[in-house]
C-alpha cells in the first residue's frame, strides 16, 4: 500500500496544449445519462456529511487512516511540527533524494552545493520542518540551505475577494 511509485515523462507542451484544457472547459460537453446519474449520487452523499457530527467524522477517519499511528509516533520522538504532511515530505524526501540534486543545481546529491527550496501554500510550515530535518540527518550541519516560502492569505479568501 505505501510502494506506489508513478514514472512521468516531462516535456514542454505547446502554446495550443496549455489552453485546450480551457477551451474544453468552456465547451458544452455531452454527458452520457450514467455518468450523469453517477454524479448526482456523488453530490447526494457530500451533501449528507454536512450533517454529521464533525467529532465522530474525525474519529471515523482516524480510525480507518492506518498511517495514523505514525504522527503519533513522532510527536513522542520530539520532531518539530509532526503532522501528516511533515511525514509526507520525509518519505518523499526519502523514496527520491534526487529532489535535492536538483535542488542544488544538478550537483550530485552527496556533494555540498547549497540546496535551494521554494515551498508553496506552506502554511502553517511542515514540509519546510521536514526538509530542514532531513538535511540535518543527512549531512549534519555542513550543508547550506536557503530556502523561500509563500502560502496563501486565509482571512483574505474568508472575505471572498
Amino acid at each position: 500500500m505505501f510502494d506506489k511509485r508513478f514514472e512521468f515523462t516531462y516535456r514542454f507542451p505547446r502554446l495550443s496544449e496549455i489552453h485546450a484544457p480551457l477551451l474544453m472547459a468552456e465547451a458544452e460537453i455531452d454527458q452520457p445519462d450514467a455518468l450523469r446519474t453517477e454524479a448526482q449520487r456523488l453530490t447526494d452523499v457530500k451533501n449528507k456529511l454536512d450533517h454529521k457530527d464533525l467529532g465522530l467524522w474525525h474519529r471515523h477517519t482516524n480510525f480507518t487512516n492506518p498511517a495514523g499511528a505514525v504522527v503519533w509516533s513522532l510527536r513522542d520522538m520530539g520532531i518539530e511540527m509532526p503532522t501528516q504532511a511533515w511525514a509526507k515530505m520525509m518519505e518523499i524526501l526519502s523514496a527520491f533524494p534526487a529532489c535535492l540534486s536538483v535542488a542544488s543545481g544538478g550537483a550530485d546529491a552527496d556533494t555540498l552545493a547549497p540546496i535551494h527550496s521554494l515551498h508553496m501554500c506552506e502554511a502553517p510550515g511542515a514540509f519546510i520542518c521536514a526538509t530542514n530535518h532531513y538535511i540535518r540527518q543527512r549531512w549534519n550541519t555542513t550543508r547550506e540551505w536557503d530556502w523561500l516560502a509563500l502560502t496563501l492569505n486565509p482571512h483574505y479568501e474568508v472575505r471572498g475577494h
